[in-house]
């Protein structure tokens, strides 16, 4: 069962909501803050055996646009020793190298056209950060990280025509099942990996979105964003669910480790509650 998201909704079933509390509350027993982390990371350095850990998993991490995924997603890859895939990345490459070659973004049949032409791959590298990730490239023409930054808002454009997903979810695939994988978009869990060894799903109120976005970009346009996206953002009915804006990034991660540790290795309490 997949349902479209919205940042503020709770989800229906079996789903669980895992909530970051505000800052001057007080946490329950085995849940470490900032305030009780040396470094932000005292679950990362001491509690967590990566000799203890399944050497293969699938971690999806979704949400709407500006909801702190690639950076809490490159803390776990670093804590568990895994690599960082985004998917957004792929369609970013894509849409660069249709800009490039002079595709109409306006003309979905002339995209998925050009998309169907193209020969799109990935491999795995440092690409600026602290873990190795998916470097992608189009027609042996490789992309970084800076270079798509500008190219994000056409992205959706790509992202909602079936054919291009298609061609982006088999790609995904294949670099999934060699290792401990971090997986990030906005249906990893629910469509693309359903079969994840665990799903988690970020959300936070609309105004912190646009605060982080234009903090990031200098330019507002996150409510444009989630509109653009929300046809392709699901929420897998089992995913954790994580509000990020109470935390900064080092606890969000934290939190995810703790229900790491608890899911695969038995030990830990998993801060979260089932959903009324």
């Amino acid at each position: 069962m997949t349902m479209t998201t919205n940042p503020n909704q709770m989800l229906d079933g079996n789903s669980r909501r895992l909530e970051l509390a505000p800052e001057d509350a007080t946490p329950p027993a085995n849940i470490p803050t900032d305030a009780t982390l040396p470094s932000g990371g005292a679950l990362r350095n001491g509690r967590l055996s990566l000799d203890a850990l399944p050497a293969n998993l699938t971690i999806a991490i979704d949400g709407p646009a500006r909801t702190g995924k690639n950076t809490a997603g490159e803390l776990v890859a670093e804590a568990i020793g895994g690599v960082l895939v985004d998917s957004g990345r792929f369609y970013r490459a894509l849409t660069q190298a249709a800009v490039v070659a002079g595709i109409n973004l306006d003309v979905p049949a002339a995209i998925a056209q050009f998309c169907r032409q193209v020969r799109l791959e990935a491999h795995l590298d440092y690409d600026g950060g602290q873990v190795r990730e998916a470097v992608v490239s189009v027609n042996g023409v490789c992309f970084g990280k800076q270079e798509l930054n500008a190219i994000g808002a056409d992205a959706p454009k790509l992202g909602k025509l079936a054919p291009v997903r298609d061609m982006v979810n088999l790609a995904l695939r294949r670099l999934c099942g060699t290792g401990r994988v971090i997986v990030l978009g906005r249906d990893m869990g629910a469509r693309v990996f359903p079969d994840a060894d665990m799903k988690i799903f970020f959300t936070a109120p609309t105004d912190v979105l646009e605060q982080r976005q234009l903090q990031t970009t200098g330019l507002p346009g996150v409510t444009q964003r989630l509109a653009a996206d929300q046809n392709n953002t699901f929420c897998a009915a089992e995913a954790l669910k994580i509000d990020t804006a109470q935390h900064p990034p080092a606890a969000v991660c934290d939190l995810i480790l703790v229900e790491i540790s608890r899911r695969f290795m038995g030990g830990g309490t998993s801060r979260s509650t089932v959903a009324e």
